[in-house]
């Protein structure tokens, strides 16, 4: 149902995949990966459009480079919130003056379940 929430996993540990509801999504573009991987990757932070652009196209980005991460974002929001209504706010993937913001838990990025079970299995080892 529209306005429903989705489960939103994250893989960034070798190629970058999107699940939603336990299915994975297509992003055919590696420029919309690159971009879910370096939103991931910052997750909960946000991150300047400057720095996306750099991240993405390096030091020669095209010059519509602008409307062509504003594509992406798109494409990246829709594949997150499907329901969502065109043009109408998400919570997943949040736009804040020149920056976005991934705002998905920690646990459905898989390099952060990583890092909390290395945690967990070194403190059992201090024990």
């Amino acid at each position: 149902m529209p306005g429903d929430p989705h489960v939103i996993a994250v893989s960034v540990l070798g190629t970058t995949v999107l699940q939603r509801d336990g299915l994975e999504v297509a992003l055919p573009a590696a420029k919309l990966r690159a971009l879910l991987a370096v939103l991931t990757l910052e997750r909960g932070h946000d991150v300047s459009v400057d720095r996306i652009v750099d991240a993405l196209w390096g030091q020669e980005p095209p010059r519509s480079v602008h409307n062509t991460l504003q594509s992406y974002v798109v494409a990246l929001r829709d594949a997150l919130d499907p329901g969502r209504a065109a043009r109408t706010p998400t919570s997943l993937l949040v736009t804040t003056g020149a920056s976005y913001r991934l705002a998905i838990p920690a646990n459905a990025v898989d390099a952060e379940r990583l890092v909390a079970a290395t945690e967990d299995a070194a403190a059992l080892v201090a024990q």
